[in-house]
């Protein structure tokens, strides 16, 4: 380089003159790869894989593009290094038409044609989702006799079902339900950080015989949103929840109605949501004289007893969720006057119980009561 030459680049002080490496571009393999690592991280943090028909649309997307890859056979074996948790390993044969169809997680079976309907009927997929692929438990007959224990509880009242309001109550040795199905947490390992968040993985057993390695938060979730997703415990500890200066502020109770007006018969789902601070017995002695009972003995099927809570505003809150179903006709009472009951609605039992769940955990804010589907949804 002649004198000249080097005295001009010695003074490019800004680096104007200094030729840059260019950067090595991303081939189409490493981004598939970067793009299933966040299918991978999802799995991780929800134990569980991405729903295509939910209304997140980062899950959606995710779900979307998991369901493009297991359709591509070349990707599938591409991605075969990266995928740590197995999602892309076919399943075990099927063994009837049935479990074809109920392993079809992504509709890849829809039928355009609409000749096959099980295009809207995904909820039993989420369900299978959330319990985080669960097997065959290999020593399922050293948990029978609990399960049997536990129902055997329940019908006879000597266990019963306390609302979740924290991850902390899922401890071990604990049975929990959902959706019909009791649960047995056998232990939760030690807690770890999941992209920012706390979280641990526990062993699970379910009364149909499987188990399941589920992260905890994802359980959690399963049991909020859950139909009758509650704890279940003996009755004599229950007031191991309870400090020495809880009170019971009193009683929040579910009656169907035992009338044999046709128009209330007609009614499938009829409930009232009332509270009380005294029994639940005394407060319905009169029912046939009332209008507010629709002048007809009424059936007691659940009640919650409150603590520390402004039990006037959790009664209100229902009323308020539930106001698009309330029930609207008219009652003469004793003395001859026609008169509006309050507090009857037009909803399955189940779906009132996971309404006061939600309300317990401070979820409510979230979501809101379709009438359509007769179901709880979320908010967008």
């Amino acid at each position: 380089m002649s004198d000249r030459l080097k005295k001009i680049f010695d003074n490019d002080e800004h680096d104007l003159l200094k030729v840059t490496p260019r950067s090595k571009s991303v081939n189409p393999e490493d981004r598939l790869a970067v793009s299933f690592l966040e299918i991978n991280d999802f799995y991780a943090e929800n134990g569980r894989l991405p729903a295509v028909d939910t209304i997140d649309i980062n899950e959606r997307k995710l779900g979307v593009r998991l369901r493009s890859i297991l359709l591509d056979d070349s990707k599938v074996e591409a991605l075969s290094s990266v995928d740590t948790h197995g999602l892309l390993k076919p399943a075990a044969p099927p063994e009837s038409l049935g479990e074809i169809f109920e392993a079809d997680k992504f509709g890849l079976l829809d039928d355009p044609s609409g000749i096959l309907t099980i295009r809207n009927v995904p909820k039993s997929i989420r369900k299978a989702d959330s319990i985080s692929r669960a097997q065959k438990s290999q020593d399922f007959a050293k948990y029978e006799s609990g399960f049997i224990e536990v129902q055997s509880g329940l019908k006879a009242g000597q266990w019963i079902r306390a609302a979740i309001s924290s991850e902390d109550q899922i401890q071990p040795d604990l049975y929990f339900v959902f959706n019909g199905i009791l649960a047995f947490v056998e232990n939760r390992e030690s807690s770890f950080d999941a992209n920012g968040k706390n979280n641990a993985r526990l062993h699970v057993i379910f009364e149909n015989g499987t188990e399941s390695n589920i992260l905890l938060r994802s359980f959690a979730r399963t049991l909020y949103r859950a139909k009758e997703g509650a704890r279940v415990l003996p009755i004599s500890e229950r007031s191991d929840d309870l400090n020495n200066d809880d009170k019971t502020s009193g009683y929040i109770y579910v009656l169907s109605s035992l009338s044999e007006d046709t128009r209330i018969q007609d009614l499938s789902n009829l409930y009232k949501i009332g509270f009380t601070t005294g029994t639940v017995e005394d407060r319905i002695k009169s029912a046939t004289n009332d209008p507010t009972y629709l002048m007809s003995p009424v059936k007691i099927e659940a009640t919650y007893k409150c603590f520390n809570m402004n039990t006037h505003k959790l009664e209100h809150l229902l009323h308020r969720f539930f106001s698009d179903v309330k029930l609207d006709l008219s009652i003469t009472g004793p003395d001859g006057l026609s008169a509006t009951p309050s507090e009857w609605y037009v909803a399955p039992l189940e779906i009132i119980d996971q309404a006061i769940v939600l309300i317990v955990n401070g979820e409510i804010v979230y979501y809101r009561y379709d009438p359509g589907i007769r179901d709880i949804v979320q908010i967008n």
